[in-house]
């Protein structure tokens, strides 16, 4: 391959070249291994050639063994100095198959273990790393015999190197003057069965010198905890240092993988360890072209990236990847510093580009997908990812689609369990589970990362010790049921499971849970179905360290997680594979699985392969592999056979199904429909593009508020803004100003409970229709306010009023939700509060005029004529929309159904609207009207409401999990962590707004004698300085696509808002320190509402956002009621004291009674006199102890804040897709975002 263009050109073609390395004494020369021997058969030959004229290479040597593992150096004096590897005899010498004499017995005899490993019986015979030189002048020979530089080295084993099954030339490595050689080998000094340690030696290349360990366990500089398995010694640039991994386990195979430095002196190692806390186990190692940092690759969040650490890291050093999707096959520092990168993909077999030190794309060389015809058409599109709560954390899965993936249908689950158990589904290319040949038999896999799998840090990876059959299957449980409730287009009801190593121990597992009874049929491939026969295994560390001891030393978890325990509740249709050679899981484990299924009368096949291990890997068993499992699953799940007839194998056709209502076939109404068939109406109505659709938004965004529709809406406006202030003097007319708290908070309760379910109505019934009925709540509720003849139905007016508002607030953000981008949310939902601007402004003339004439009745009652003539321009276009829209599908755009009375409940949550609305009710409005009763708080039926109020949202969270069947408050919601801060923080920012603005009317009109236009000015002016500081949050939202530190910079100002509040809010202060005060305060709360509601959007999928929406919007309001209920304690408990504190002591009680009941000028004091002065005072400290539990309410946030995920917003429209939730670090993998949140690291610091 040429790096500068990319072309690939063929050099040789033939199967003898089988090792090339670049060496010699050109650019351009080359040392190969040809796999032929003419002299000795099994024997191979080394040649010496140049790369552009390869059939003139000539041969130096005919080696007498298979060697392989070539690496080469040029010496100063110009020779070659190289090394091989190759099976050796105990006395040194390499092992030739061919050459060696047949035993007349093929008895075994063994006397320490391992008797077998992977998939071979062991023998004397150890690898060994052997060293040789070539001599230079015109033509390299071979200068003297090869050197066994590992023989003699022994004790209670011997040592080994490469170390057996998967050890290559990365075990060992020579310095690039030739001089010095290291390997690695398992401890010598202990059982090789029962320990994973290994150590590195240095030795001179021409043996003469016994080699020296580099971290012996007493050697002088090794870390302390040094004692596991070392990986990839390799030399730097100037071969004076060497680097490798060490993990500290002794027994544990998948420790973390720490870096070191050392010395290259036998006298002084000085052994240093880089970024020692990095949460992190990397697996390749590269040094820089100038020897000062190293590169490695290390999993990461479901990729494996590769990251940069410079000598000088120090524990707390945090690697930066600098590569992003993808797992990195192999990767090579070029001599400029460049690296070449070799990786792979889910959606490509591999790709290959040159970057920067610091990740900068300097050339795209190939990527398969765009080159191999067979893989066209692949890319990311073909695969998303999702997070959800799992046992104690987040838990990834990918979500791989079939071909012609569209949404409006539904496919039957594939969901695969992977191996390890610490290990992972990682974005990467497979050859024997490929995700996507899975998929396209018509699937949607579901491919989940469990506690156990690594790249999500050590503490998920190492939880699975001792939970083999708890936490995993947990978090199995949880993703299952995660993709159940929330992707439409996936058929769970004829899902099916299947894994592989420890994912078909899971499967056999789940096989006997209840997870078992959710799918259609069970795949295990070399599963463990006993684990008290583990001990026929290899590595008996393996077992050992995850049961936590031995078997009769810790039987009782053996037996715990033992999936054979539960063969009595197996029932689900199971294929069995299971291979000969599998040493590491023996084929009994398989054959007792399948007897057990046979004999239990459960449908089950056995696989076997004689010639594979644990893996399949010849390419026509592999062939047989998938077609015997996906005939199997494609039976039950329903999906037609993929092969022609004449192609099935004969198998397929004698499965018969169980008449177990679980394990039976797909039912008939799997809604997976052929292309040729025609489709039903309701098919083709949801069969649109993505382009058609964005489309259609375009025209109801624009049917909906088009230039007349949102002139007249603004006018619509002025209600609002009005009848907050009217109702102050319907309040003081009826003599109840203390019930205002009580009033506000039962506004705020109807309005807040109601969202869920009018956001459900407006799905059923139509935007237009439901915008209808929330127009005719405002002209009942207006009609009602102004004919009112006490106070109580005034509130009963109040009470419709804010079924009306709630309704309209909650149509519009989901209107502009379902057609704006995540990446301008905030600033689309700033624009639609733009009215605010003007209409309090108007507004205050509007209540000036209509107090000083009409009254404030009318001035209530005039809307029951403005609001519907206004609404018209919005509903009539809507309604005409949806018509025309039906028309040109042909009358399909909507599919009516039956619906009965109790179905329309179910579906709109009745039961938990009323459980919150109750709870809700119950708990604040005898905190609102405590100080009225008699007796205050001491009146039994204050904590009989609320205790009863608490077992209603108690019992709310038990029916919306357990009962509910389309919960308006999905609990998956609240599992999300970024959807739950953003109500959370949405609940405090409003209750402080609340606290602090339910009196402030009725304080500005008493203390400041403001008219009530300008007492109108004074409360709205927080609200506009929100709407303009709204709109700046959405436009810095919308460039810098973050939003956390917008959100934290509002925490703060509106925390310094209200702590100024405290001084420069009374009676004594300035009319301008007061709007200076409600300025800040706006500032503060604007930047806080607008990234809220955004945040609580864009981490859901498209399926939840009406949801979410309402939520964020409900907590918006239930704390403004919670505000208000507060606020009315404070004003019913304290105020008639305060008066009684600062008036003349002789002052009439029916005096205070009469300021205590109204604001009107009537029954006030005379302005400066002592009393007005004392009322004044009275006000102030009231309105200084509302501030207080603002202030409070405030600082909470502070903390939240950091907790927070700062996702990268896109110009998607959101970042979970229709796949599910997101919280961090999945959508940009070089910011910020990380694996885990601070949250998730306390929760698991917490539970460990």
């Amino acid at each position: 391959m040429n790096l500068t263009t990319g072309e690939t050109s063929l050099l040789y073609n033939g199967s003898d070249i089988s090792e090339i390395v670049w060496v010699g004494q050109s650019d351009t020369s080359i040392l190969y291994i040809n796999g032929t021997n003419e002299e000795d058969n099994g024997g191979i030959s080394l040649y010496a050639g140049d790369i552009n004229a390869i059939d003139e290479a000539y041969l130096i040597a005919s080696l007498p063994a298979p060697y392989s593992g070539l690496k080469a150096v040029v010496t100063p004096s110009g020779n070659i100095n190289f090394l091989l590897s190759c099976l050796a005899w105990p006395n040194g010498t390499a092992y030739n198959e061919e050459l060696a004499e047949e035993p007349l017995s093929s008895a075994r005899i063994y006397t320490s273990i391992y008797v077998r490993h992977w998939d071979t019986w062991l023998t004397e015979r150890r690898n060994a790393v052997f060293a040789g030189t070539l001599t230079g002048g015109d033509r390299y020979s071979l200068g003297g015999s090869l050197k066994n530089l590992v023989t003699g080295l022994a004790n209670v084993t011997r040592a080994e190197s490469p170390v057996q099954p998967f050890g290559d030339s990365g075990d060992y490595d020579i310095t690039p003057d030739g001089s010095t050689v290291a390997f690695l080998t398992k401890n010598i000094d202990l059982p090789l069965s029962n320990y994973t340690s290994s150590q590195i030696y240095l030795v001179p290349h021409n043996g003469s010198s016994v080699p020296v360990p580099i971290n012996a366990f007493s050697g002088s500089s090794t870390p302390p905890n040094a004692k596991g398995a070392s990986a990839r010694p390799l030399f730097s640039p100037d071969g004076t240092k060497i680097a490798y991994f060490q993990m500290d386990g002794i027994s544990y195979e998948s420790d973390k993988n720490k870096i070191y430095v050392a010395n290259v002196n036998t006298s002084h190692f000085n052994i240093t360890s880089l970024a020692e806390d990095w949460d992190s186990t990397p697996d390749q190692l590269r040094w820089s072209a100038d020897g000062t940092s190293l590169f490695v690759a290390a999993p990461d969040l479901g990729n494996e990236p590769l990251f940069q650490v410079p000598l000088t890291a120090g524990p707390g050093f945090k690697p930066t990847n600098i590569t992003n999707a993808g797992v990195v096959a192999s990767f090579y520092v070029l001599p400029n510093g460049n690296l070449l990168v070799s990786d792979s993909k889910i959606w490509s077999s591999r790709d290959f580009y040159i970057i920067g030190p610091r990740g900068r794309l300097v050339t795209d060389l190939f990527r398969s997908n765009q080159v191999d015809p067979e893989l066209a058409g692949l890319g990311p599109t073909d695969v998303s990812e999702f997070y959800t709560l799992g046992s104690f954390t987040r838990v990834q899965s990918w979500v791989i689609y079939p071909e012609g993936f569209n949404r409006s249908r539904k496919y039957p689950l594939a969901f695969i369990v992977h191996g390890g158990p610490q290990g992972g589904h990682y974005n990467s290319w497979s050859t024997r589970w490929n995700f996507k040949v899975w998929a396209d038999q018509g699937y949607v896999v579901v491919a989940p990362n469990p506690t156990g799998s690594t790249g999500w840090g050590m503490a998920l990876q190492d939880a699975i010790q001792g939970n083999w059959g708890s936490l995993p299957y947990e978090d199995l449980v949880a993703v299952w049921e995660h993709v159940n409730s929330t992707f439409e287009y996936i058929d769970t009801q004829n899902g099916i499971e299947a894994g592989a190593s420890y994912g078909g121990y899971m499967t056999n597992w789940i096989q006997g849970h209840e997870l078992g009874r959710r799918f259609k049929a069970l795949v295990t491939h070399d599963g463990m179905v006993n684990t008290v026969a583990s001990y026929s295994t290899e590595e008996l560390w393996f077992m050992q360290h995850d049961m936590n001891g031995t078997l009769w030393a810790n039987r009782n978890e053996y037996d715990e997680w033992n999936p054979i325990n539960h063969v009595d509740k197996w029932a689900t249709p199971h294929f069995v594979v299971h291979n000969e050679l599998d040493y590491r899981l023996p084929i009994a484990e398989g054959i007792t699985l399948f007897n057990l299924l046979q004999e239990r009368g459960v449908p089950s096949k056995f696989l076997s392969f004689p010639d594979e291990n644990h893996w399949v890997l010849n390419r026509e068993n592999s062939l047989v592999w998938h077609r015997e499992i996906f005939a199997w699953i494609n039976h039950y799940s329903g999906i037609k056979e993929v092969m022609p007839s004449d192609q099935k194998p004969p198998s397929a056709q004698a499965i018969s199904p169980s008449s177990h209502d679980s394990t039976s076939p797909a039912s008939s109404d799997t809604t997976i429909v052929d292309e040729e068939k025609n489709e039903t109406a309701e098919e083709i109505a949801r069969s649109r593009t993505d382009s058609e659709s964005e489309e259609e938004n375009q025209k109801a965004l624009n049917a909906a508020w088009g230039k007349h529709g949102r002139t007249w809406m603004w006018i619509g406006e002025l209600d609002y803004t009005t009848i907050y202030n009217y109702q102050n003097y319907a309040a003081s007319d009826f003599g109840e100003i203390a019930l205002l708290g009580a009033l506000m908070t039962v506004g705020t309760i109807v309005a807040a409970v109601l969202k869920p379910p009018l956001a459900k109505i407006s799905d059923v019934v139509g935007r237009a229709e439901t915008y209808g009925a929330v127009i005719a709540c405002y002209v009942v509720s207006y009609i009602l306010c102004a004919s009112a003849r006490s106070f109580g139905q005034y509130i009963g007016g109040y009470i419709v009023y804010s079924v009306g508002q709630t309704g309209m607030q909650i149509l519009n953000q989901i209107i502009v939700a379902d057609i704006t981008s995540s990446r301008w949310r905030g600033l689309a939902n700033a624009l639609v509060s733009l009215p605010f601007m003007i209409v309090p402004w108007c507004s205050a003339f509007i209540v000036d005029g209509a107090l000083a004439t009409i009254g404030w009745r009318w001035g209530i009652g005039m809307f029951a004529i403005i609001m519907p003539v206004c609404s018209l321009s919005v509903i009539v276009p809507l309604l005409g929309f949806q018509r025309r829209l039906e028309r040109v599908r042909g009358g399909a755009a909507r599919v009516h159904t039956k619906t009965t009375i109790r179905g329309f409940a179910a579906q709109i949550d009745l039961g938990g609207m009323l459980l919150l609305s109750g709870g809700c009710a119950m708990i604040l409005l005898p905190v609102a009207l405590a100080g009225n009763a008699n007796g205050s708080w001491r009146a039994p039926w204050v904590p009989t409401l609320i205790v009863l109020g608490v077992l209603c949202l108690v019992g709310l969270g038990v029916y919306e999990s357990r009962f509910a069947t389309k919960p308006a408050m999905p609990p998956r919601l609240f599992k999300n962590i970024s959807v739950t801060l953003a109500f959370a923080i949405g609940f405090l920012d409003a209750f402080a707004y609340s606290v602090t603005h339910t009196y402030l009317y009725a304080w500005a009109t008493v203390v400041h004698g403001l008219d009530p236009r300008d007492a109108t000015f004074l409360t709205y002016t927080a609200g506009c300085v929100q709407v303009l500081t709204g709109l700046g949050t959405g436009f810095l939202m919308y460039r810098s696509r973050r939003y956390k530190w917008l959100l934290l910079i509002g925490v703060v100002v509106r925390l310094i808002g209200y702590g100024f509040m405290m001084r420069l809010r009374g009676a004594d202060n300035s009319l301008a320190e007061i709007i200076a005060m409600q300025v800040v305060q706006g500032a503060g709360s604007g930047a806080v509402g607008t990234v809220v509601i955004v945040v609580a959007q864009v981490v859901v999928p498209r399926a939840d956002l009406a949801h979410s929406t309402a939520l964020e919007l409900l907590c918006i309001y239930l704390g403004n009621s919670t505000g208000s209920a507060i606020a009315g304690t404070i004003y019913t408990s304290l105020f008639k004291g305060r008066l009684r504190f600062w008036m003349d002591p002789d002052t009439d009680p029916a005096a205070i009674n009469r300021v205590y009941d109204s604001i009107t000028a009537v029954v006030l004091p005379e302005t400066g006199t002592a009393q007005r002065n004392a009322v004044n005072h009275a006000y102030s400290d009231i309105l200084r102890f509302m501030t207080i539990a603002a202030l409070v309410a405030s600082a909470v946030p502070m903390v939240m804040v950091w907790f927070l995920p700062n996702l990268q917003l896109s110009d998607k429209h959101n970042l979970a897709g229709s796949e599910g939730g997101v919280d961090s670090g999945v959508q940009d993998r070089r910011g910020d975002t990380g694996g885990e949140t601070p949250l998730q690291k306390w929760r698991r610091r917490i539970r460990w």
